[in-house]
Parts: C-alpha cells; sequence; structure tokens
C-alpha cells in the first residue's frame, strides 16, 4: 500500500491521503506536491480495479554506473530551510555533490546527520538515467517508517527512512512527469484519456488518482524494460493496454535512453535538470 498527500502548491492547504488511521506499509508513504504553475491537473479518485495491492516486487538488472562523492563546503539554502527546531531535520546537515559516470553535472544530496548517506547514494544510482536526470536537490532524513515526497514545481525530492528502489523510481516518475507536464493535458492523446479506457491500474495506490497511477505504471514500465518485456508475477498488461500503450509512445520509456549511458539527449534535453554528457561515454552493458 501507497499513501499520498496531492497539494496543489507548498503555499496552500492540503488534504491528507489517505486518513491517518489507515495502514501504512513500508513500502512507501508518498507526499506528492504537485503545482498548478506546472500545468497538473488537481487529481481524483480512479474508479478501476486493482491488480494487486501494492508493489512488492524486487528490480532484477537495474544499471549501477560508478559515481565519485565529494563533501560541500556549506549546506545550499533549499536544504537549509528544512533544518531547524520543528523542521524536517532537528539536527544538523551537511551536503554532497555526487556525479556519476553517465552525466557531466552532479547531483546534490543534502543529509540529515541522522541519516545514512550510502543507502541514498546508492538508490540514486540505480534509477534509471533517463529518468533520473529530472531530479533536483535530495533529501535524506531519518524516519522510523520510509516514505518520501516531491515538489513537482523544483523536482526536489524528500526521502525518510531507509525506501525502496521502487519508491526512489516512483518519486523520480512525479519529477520527470512534472518536468515534462505529462499529466497536464486532457482530451485526445492525454494520460486522462488512456486511463479512462481501461478497467485496471497496477495496484490499490495507482488508484489515488492520475498522478499516482502514472508514477506505479513507471515502477512496472522499468521492471519490464530490464527484464525482457515481461512483468512481475501478478501483473498483466491485458486491462490496462491503453495506459501501457501511452508510455510506449513517451520518449521517457526508449530503452536506448532510458538505460542509457548519458544523461544528455533529445528530445526535451532543456527540460532536464541534469543534461550535460559525461566526459566519457561508457558502456552500461559492461559495468
Amino acid at each position: 500500500m501507497i499513501n499520498d498527500d496531492v497539494r496543489p502548491a507548498p503555499s496552500t492547504t492540503s488534504k491528507l491521503w489517505p486518513p491517518p488511521m489507515l495502514p501504512v506499509n513500508a513500502l512507501l508513504l508518498s507526499f506528492v506536491l504537485v503545482g498548478f504553475a506546472n500545468g497538473e491537473l488537481y487529481q481524483r479518485a480512479l474508479n478501476l480495479t486493482a491488480q494487486e495491492s501494492s508493489l512488492k516486487f524486487d528490480i532484477p538488472n537495474l544499471i549501477r554506473p560508478q559515481s565519485n562523492t565529494t563533501s560541500l563546503s556549506s549546506v545550499p539554502s533549499p536544504c537549509m530551510k528544512h533544518t531547524g527546531s520543528g523542521k524536517e531535520c532537528t539536527a544538523s546537515m551537511d551536503a554532497v555533490n555526487v556525479t556519476f559516470a553517465d552525466c557531466g553535472s552532479p547531483y546534490t544530496i543534502c543529509r540529515c546527520s541522522s541519516a545514512t548517506l550510502g543507502d541514498a547514494t546508492d538508490a540514486l544510482t540505480r534509477v534509471p538515467v533517463g529518468i533520473r536526470r529530472y531530479i533536483g536537490t535530495v533529501m535524506v532524513m531519518p524516519g522510523s517508517s520510509a516514505h518520501a515526497y516531491t515538489y513537482t514545481n523544483n523536482v526536489e525530492i524528500h526521502f525518510f527512512g531507509v525506501c525502496s528502489q521502487r519508491t526512489w523510481i516512483h518519486e523520480s516518475t512525479h519529477a520527470a512527469s512534472g518536468a515534462l507536464r505529462i499529466n497536464a493535458a486532457t482530451g485526445n492523446g492525454s494520460w486522462e484519456e488512456a486511463v479512462s479506457k481501461d478497467t485496471c491500474v497496477p495496484d490499490t495506490y495507482a488508484k489515488t488518482d492520475l498522478s499516482e497511477d502514472l508514477t506505479q505504471m513507471s515502477v512496472l514500465k522499468v521492471y519490464s524494460l530490464l527484464n525482457n518485456n515481461t512483468l512481475p508475477p501478478g501483473f498483466t498488461i491485458d486491462c490496462l493496454s491503453n495506459q501501457w500503450a501511452f508510455s510506449d509512445g513517451l520518449p521517457l520509456y526508449n530503452p536506448e535512453t532510458l538505460l542509457g549511458s548519458s544523461c544528455s539527449f533529445e528530445p526535451d534535453n532543456a527540460e532536464a535538470s541534469h543534461n550535460i554528457a559525461p566526459a566519457t561515454t561508457v558502456d552500461v552493458n559492461s559495468i
């Protein structure tokens, strides 16, 4: 089960989804802060059948490019906003830049002192580069249960506790969707239309709204592309064929770039937070 809080903008009143009395699975407690400035649709629950109660599968064959981590002498201001009494990080915060072999610009990770940097760096490494390139600043905080949220207006992601790789791909897709406005359109050819033509979604959490369905579908799509176009046990394309076809048509899921060796490619290079080619291109199959 995945839980989400969808907000029109960070500064406005929000609604908690689901209500606090519902059970929480450590797979993912996710809060998505959706900015109207990015054209995201206000979301409503989907009246479709869930194939499974949750996404519980591992994702084999994820690519793990080499990386280099450099400590920063000062903590970036976006991270400092969440540090101090009554904030997400009540202890001290430090920051690093992580440069991957598949990208020429570093990723900034801010870590609350009681959180684990190694787990976060490893998980970020294994987000496919075609999605990872849309991520902004990453913040890792301590947490008794794994949860995360994404600001789609500045593609900043906050992780609490040790989140699964599914969670990292899910939240990174929120960042990509916000940057590319995938969920902003209505009518012919839109994600909304594709969902309306199907009878099911991947899991119970995908029923939350169009945005969560899109990101849960992304986890399935990444699994499929990494594993010879197969699906995890219990899942089928039949009842969500229109959603699958929509995903197939997105440049985001072109396997040559999604699973490629560079964060710099067209289309949509300008929309990516990280779009500088690495100094030396590596063969991902040799990693």
